[in-house]
């Protein structure tokens, strides 16, 4: 996905003297309530989470995968949260 160049600082400059917002369009993010999330990983972690998503009977994505897992630790954190109150 190609990236959007910076306004530059002569455009800028003229927005904000005219009181105008930049007329870009809304990003995906905006759009569907998501936040971009960089993410460190080990190596051998990594390699064991494509082999988990490899030998899934149905194919997915690794982005897929990983919200899955993280779905699944909040429910199981959820449900001792109300079970411990």
């Amino acid at each position: 996905m190609p990236q959007k160049e910076p306004l530059g600082e002569s455009a800028q400059k003229k927005i904000r003297a005219s009181g105008k917002a930049a007329a870009r369009p809304v990003s995906r993010d905006k759009k569907s309530g998501t936040v971009t999330v960089s993410l460190r990983i080990q190596i051998p972690m990594l390699k064991e989470i494509d082999e988990a998503v490899r030998v899934r009977p149905h194919k997915m994505p690794r982005h897929l995968w990983l919200l899955e897992a993280i779905h699944k630790k909040l429910i199981r954190l959820r449900q001792s949260e109300a079970e411990s109150s």
